[in-house]
């Protein structure tokens, strides 16, 4: 039997991250493509400091995920199979990073963590310590940032945006010259 094609969101595999590429293609070095959290939204907590994803971010979250304080500053939304990936990454880059202790920057990285499970809205809190140390208070703006979203206090995300807007700029007119990606 031919499976017809659904206009509902698909729920991911728990642990796959955002949403795997329907025919589970692989890119270039062999991991599983995902769909990119994309947008940018703006947003406010309720009175109980509780955000609520996008519809379009929650699928990738209906098992949970975890919250970190990333550069920025913001908070960090990220799968567990992204949070397992930087957790990965800084193990393979601090030990010959020059750091007197990179184990603690390993610790570092799993105390800053908060785990969270999203309601049926997409509801969650919003931890006291991530939401100050990045300068939230009572509106938010959602940024997908790829692997992860990201949540910015509204008066600092963009601040560097017409910079980082000219550098694409800039790269956009090369794009166009580059061979089209073999099928």
């Amino acid at each position: 039997m031919e499976q017809q094609p659904t206009s509902t969101l698909q729920l991911p595999e728990s642990a796959a991250g955002p949403r795997a590429a329907a025919d589970g293609a692989t890119g270039a070095h062999g991991s599983l493509l995902v769909t990119p959290f994309v947008d940018t939204v703006e947003h406010g907590l309720d009175s109980k400091s509780r955000i609520t994803l996008p519809a379009a971010m929650r699928p990738a979250f209906v098992d949970g995920g975890l919250l970190t304080l990333f550069k920025g500053p913001c908070v960090a939304v990220m799968t567990d199979a992204g949070f397992a990936r930087w957790i990965a990454h800084l193990k393979a880059v601090l030990p010959t990073a020059g750091y007197a202790d990179p184990a603690a920057h390993i610790r570092t990285a799993y105390a800053q963590a908060s785990r969270f499970r999203p309601d049926v809205q997409g509801r969650f809190a919003l931890a006291d310590r991530l939401r100050h140390a990045a300068g939230i208070d009572r509106e938010v703006t959602i940024v997908g940032a790829g692997a992860r979203i990201e949540l910015w206090n509204p008066a600092t995300y963009g601040l560097d945006l017409p910079e980082w807007t000219e550098n694409l700029a800039f790269h956009q007119d090369a794009f166009d010259l580059l061979p089209d990606d073999a099928a």
